[in-house]
């Protein structure tokens, strides 16, 4: 398993910019990809919608936009399987058996040209050459064909100009370039030849795992043939690595996370700009235009067990606190993502949960205090209301507040209103939120006029929990 955080800052906005408008892509779960654990912090409000071929995004819209800087975090968990086609990878390339999936809505889309990938004569006509040549006759033939084609005549150079588009005809005459490039080619002849193909594109993983920074993008295609469903390829990577040339027709490697599917791609709700050529990095417009003004930063690190282990192992168990200091200070370091430290939980007895707990409240990290204020209201620990009731006023962190007001709406629901009542006109539209579930909870009833307010909020989830508000009597 691992955990992924993508950022994103928006800055260097220009004055009196009427509206910004955001995109972000957001990966899904599919048979090669568990996501879990989503979580969203942005100091606008924002939705996750899907749009073509379902790709899910985040989208959100600042009118009157101040001039400082924003920052919108992405953070996941996932867990990624190799993706291999029974039928091809079983028998080398010979048909089977057939397989069952789930039919593609989208089977037309995947026959049609791209803008930088025409279906015209000339292509066609350079797709035929190739299988006749390997004296092809079925798809599945003609498709390894075009691979063995493309991984044989291609070469993985990102250097000079060009490179990186996805345009058939640049590969086609400087024979080189990324993976874009690549499956460009493959997926044009393939469709010029009426063989369905498909693209994808996402982040690369390194088979060592670890913590670090993920550089740029990695992306791969598959093809659909009847009688094998559809089988993944990815002829960039099988240039890098001859020796894995024939695992890659058939098989994608788990070292990889799809975020979106398809090019020339629609967003939701619908850009003004040009249909993207793909969609792996955040897109944004200021007042109908593209702007280009993103500052991204994307971080991954392992989350196995196995190094919680290890700790363990080395310090005594989590019943000795020289562990739990340690295992602190790896997470304080960017070793260990905190949300392992809170597997270790319900394994803990009751003192040394309570020393988790306390360091986790004062840890330096914002998401160790939420994740150490949301699990407080599930164990007895001294003075856990006032701890909640200091992290509600003086937390530096929005979200360690909202969450501080969580727990104390769980346990000590009278207490929360006072808390609560003040927010709910806070200009963070989660501690909002916040306010009226925690108001919902105690079942205090409010005037007339703010309900009303409340249920008129620029928040839909505000908006959503308002309609369940008790107003008072007059």
């Amino acid at each position: 398993m691992l955990l992924f955080e993508y950022q994103t800052t928006v800055q260097d906005l220009p004055p009196n910019a009427a509206a910004i408008d955001l995109w972000l892509p957001i990966p899904h779960s599919d048979k090669s990809q568990t996501i879990s654990n989503l979580k969203i912090e942005s100091p606008h409000p924002y939705e996750v919608v899907t749009a073509q071929y379902n790709n899910q995004m985040l989208h959100l819209k600042v009118k009157n936009p101040s001039a400082e800087p924003f920052t919108v975090s992405v953070r996941f968990q996932a867990t990624r399987r190799e993706h291999l086609n029974p039928v091809v990878a079983s028998t080398g390339g010979a048909v089977a058996a057939n397989t069952t999936e789930t039919p593609d809505p989208n089977m037309a889309r995947w026959l049609q040209p791209d803008r930088l990938v025409p279906l015209d004569n000339k292509i066609r006509q350079w797709a035929n050459e190739i299988v006749t040549q390997a004296k092809a006759r079925t798809d599945l033939e003609k498709a390894k064909a075009i691979y063995n084609h493309v991984v044989s005549t291609v070469k993985y150079d990102k250097t000079g100009q060009g490179w990186g588009r996805g345009d058939i005809y640049y590969a086609c005459d400087a024979r080189r370039g990324n993976c874009t490039d690549f499956h460009a080619v493959f997926i044009g002849y393939c469709r010029a030849l009426g063989i369905p193909a498909r693209f994808s594109i996402g982040f690369p993983l390194p088979p060592e795992r670890g913590t670090g920074e993920v550089k740029g993008y990695h992306c791969w295609a598959e093809f659909y043939t009847p009688e094998t469903g559809w089988v993944p390829i990815d002829a960039s990577e099988a240039a890098k690595n001859p020796a894995k040339r024939t695992y890659f027709f058939g098989a994608h490697d788990e070292n990889r996370l799809e975020l979106t599917r398809g090019r020339d791609l629609t967003l939701a709700p619908r850009q003004e700009g040009a249909p993207l050529n793909y969609f792996v990095y955040p897109y944004a417009e200021v007042d109908s235009q593209p702007f280009t003004s993103l500052e991204r930063r994307r971080r991954r690190s392992d989350l196995h067990r196995a190094t919680v282990a290890e700790i363990e192992k080395q310090n005594g168990g989590w019943g000795d606190v020289s562990g739990i200091d340690l295992l602190l200070e790896a997470i304080t370091a960017d070793y260990l993502h905190e949300d392992v430290l809170y597997e270790c939980l319900e394994t803990l007895k009751p003192a040394r949960r309570t020393i988790l707990l306390e360091r986790g409240l004062l840890s330096p990290l914002y998401h160790t205090r939420y994740l150490a204020a949301e699990h407080v209201a599930h164990y007895i620990i001294p003075h856990r209301t006032e701890l909640m009731e200091f992290l509600i006023c003086h937390d530096d962190h929005k979200l360690v507040s909202r969450y501080a007001l969580n727990t104390l709406s769980d346990l000590h629901p009278a207490k929360a209103v006072e808390y609560a009542l003040p927010r709910l006109t806070d200009e963070d539209a989660y501690m909002r939120l916040a306010s009226v579930l925690a108001l919902q909870a105690a079942g205090h009833s409010l005037p007339a006029e703010l309900v009303a307010a409340l249920r008129t909020d620029s928040n839909e989830y505000v908006r959503e929990a308002a309609t369940e508000l008790v107003v008072a009597k007059q």
